[in-house]
């Protein structure tokens, strides 16, 4: 997000409110609060997949219908599109434009008849705060995230602990009296209490910038979780990737080295996988999706600002 807010800045774009993904805000937003604003951009963040069993996915495609019906333009933007039900693809027609992260959304979106534009996921234009230690890569340093899958979670805390390299959880979970906190503002926003243009974080991650910094002089990363990747790819580190909860890490992987031999499989010895410095083809690759991905995401924002002043 803080790549977004720091584009629209620049634009002069003013940021009303933000509204959670984790909070369904159908029956909870007034349409008269639209009536003063430009534009609503979503940040899809790879949430619009699975809509059969993804209510938050769902909930996301409706705001484009509920934008269409106070005439608000809508737009989607850094988003991996997956397995979408045919009902909902017709939401989908309904945004002012889309862009999506990966080129595989692009082609589906396509296949349906529907325009999309490709711009890398916004994390590869994270700006570094002048206070952040980023450290050399050191030899032997090699860092081992979760994943958002239980299951291969434990397989990655395993195998961080049978190599003993060092592991980091992505994701920090609140405590309970926070979880408790957090279920009170979302009650009482439904029951007008408090006002409903509230932040929850069930879970959150955390402080990117703090994230670089712990991911700085590592050598490798052995990564679950897709932000963990571009993580270390925007750093120019290394990395082995299992599978997400979408095949969205495999997209990316196709869309930057043309193919996907650094997708690591635990059914494989693990330790073939170790000695994965980038090849002169990789750095390349790496280089060239790196600035046109920024080239990208400037006209994007362009774009969203000239249609919504």
């Amino acid at each position: 997000m803080e790549v977004i807010f720091r584009e629209l800045e620049q634009l002069d774009i003013k940021i009303e409110y933000t509204w959670p993904v984790g909070i369904d805000w159908t029956n909870q937003i007034n349409p008269k609060s639209l009536q003063n604003l430009s534009a609503i951009i979503i940040n899809g963040e790879g949430t619009i997949h699975d809509t059969k069993n993804n209510k938050p996915a769902r909930n996301l495609l409706k705001l484009a219908s509920f934008a269409a019906l106070n005439s608000v333009p809508c737009y989607l933007i850094n988003s991996t599109i997956y397995q979408v039900e045919k009902k909902h693809i017709e939401d989908l027609r309904l945004f002012r434009r889309i862009y999506v992260r990966d080129k595989a959304s692009q082609v589906f979106l396509k296949e349906n008849n529907i325009h999309a534009n490709f711009v890398p996921d916004l994390s590869f234009f994270f700006e570094l705060s002048s206070d952040i230690i980023v450290h050399k890569h050191q030899k032997n340093k090699v860092l081992v995230t979760d994943s958002v899958l239980k299951n291969s979670t434990q397989e990655l805390k395993k195998f961080a602990m049978n190599n003993k390299f060092e592991y980091l959880k992505f994701v920090k979970h609140p405590n309970i009296f926070r979880r408790i906190l957090e279920k009170f503002k979302r009650v009482a926003g439904k029951l007008n209490l408090i006002s409903s243009k509230i932040k929850s974080k069930p879970s959150c991650p955390r402080n990117f910038q703090k994230f670089i910094e712990l991911f700085s002089g590592a050598n490798l990363v052995v990564a679950g979780r897709y932000h963990a990747v571009t993580t270390a790819l925007s750093n120019k580190i290394p990395v082995i990737c299992i599978e997400s909860n979408t095949p969205k890490i495999s997209f990316l992987l196709n869309d930057i080295f043309e193919e996907k031999k650094r997708l690591m499989s635990f059914i494989d010895p693990a330790k073939k996988y170790l000695n994965r410095n980038f090849s002169n083809k990789e750095q390349a690759l790496l280089n060239n999706y790196i600035s046109f991905g920024r080239v990208q995401m400037k006209t994007m924002f362009k774009e969203i600002s000239q249609e919504s002043s």
